[in-house]
């Protein structure tokens, strides 16, 4: 009987710590739900102030468009560095640019995510800083020149931040940013169980298993080739890879859904085992309330859109030039709604 007894005990016991540890999780997990809807209130209040004419809608040829309700926008920045993003490069230089800008929007409402991409070489005023954030001036250049014209810190990621926020007519609010070493991508890409591609065309300048028509499962560094890897020779190489980072994303969405519904808490570690590789304003609680949330979000490739514009040559480089009035349809079909009369 004594046995028994003991034995219950141990039972209860086990249970009364998993019961702790669930609580936690949820408590944690509503934490992080509360500190996203305060911040987005904030973001949402202060980008709605600077565009008092539009009152949270837009008029557009004749038709008035409502802010969606309940969405989250992070802004997402891949840095093309090496080094731990506080390091400089190897001459002490350069803190490396954003060679990868992209908006996602989690759509809680309609439960699905949807992703705009912002080509690097977009061409904006530039606000060139030195190595402390001081700000000295500023010139025209490439949307990618604004991360390395900084701290490489949180003044180079407000930076973009705001330019991103002056492309999009602050009309779309940024709730929150991660900034991340593109040499990341493989950890990232074998933390969800690697991710499988179909080639639809020749890329084995980048890798010998990208032929046209081979079905590859990206491991390692073969993910960041995929993703980044580009003939810097042929024109319009950065605008024409975006289409394969579309693909690879719909694929990864995919696949880290699945990973995040048997382990919610993959975000939470992946961020402090890359903590010298990224930068973000987004706190632990709600990564893990956003993780959560994911798992049950949809996203289909029309989901995701470029904006539109033209590629011209500079003097060295090509420069991206946005077609203001499809950045407006972007912005609308994206982020908000035919108001209802």
């Amino acid at each position: 009987m004594k046995k028994l007894i003991k034995k219950y005990w141990k039972i209860m016991v086990v249970i009364v710590i998993l019961g702790i540890f669930v609580l936690l999780f949820f408590l944690v997990r509503y934490k992080g739900k509360k500190n996203l809807e305060a911040n987005i209130a904030a973001e949402q209040q202060d980008v709605f102030e600077e565009m008092a004419s539009f009152q949270n809608t837009i008029d557009y040829h004749g038709t008035t468009y409502q802010y969606r309700k309940d969405i989250v926008n992070i802004l997402c920045i891949g840095v093309d560095k090496e080094e731990a993003m506080w390091e400089r490069d190897d001459d002490g230089g350069s803190v490396g640019q954003a060679d990868a800008v992209f908006l996602v929007s989690l759509d809680f409402e309609h439960s699905n995510i949807r992703i705009l991409a912002i080509p690097r070489d977009t061409m904006v005023s530039i606000v060139a800083c030195d190595e402390n954030g001081n700000e000295m001036g500023a010139f025209t250049g490439q949307l990618a020149l604004q991360y390395a014209y900084a701290d490489g810190q949180e003044k180079s990621c407000s930076l973009v931040i705001g330019q991103v926020a002056d492309i999009l007519k602050n009309e779309v609010p940024i709730n929150g940013y991660v900034a991340m070493n593109l040499s990341c991508i493989g950890t990232v890409n074998d933390a969800v169980g690697g991710v499988t591609v179909e080639m639809d065309d020749d890329y084995t300048l980048y890798n010998a298993k990208f032929k046209k028509g081979a079905t590859v499962h990206l491991q390692g560094e073969e993910a960041q080739e995929f993703v980044q890897g580009r003939d810097i020779m042929v024109s319009g190489s950065a605008y024409s890879r975006i289409g394969r980072q579309k693909r690879y994303l719909k694929a990864f969405i995919s696949q880290a859904k699945k990973t995040l519904a048997q382990n919610p808490a993959l975000a939470v570690n992946l961020m402090s085992q890359l903590s010298d590789y990224m930068l973000t304003d987004i706190s632990t609680d709600e990564v893990l309330y956003l993780s959560t949330e994911l798992s049950g979000c949809n996203f289909d490739e029309e989901n995701m859109q470029i904006l539109q514009g033209n590629i011209q040559m500079g003097e060295q480089y090509e420069e991206y030039y946005l077609d203001d009035e499809a950045v407006q349809q972007t912005i609308i079909d994206l982020f908000y709604e035919e108001q209802k009369k």
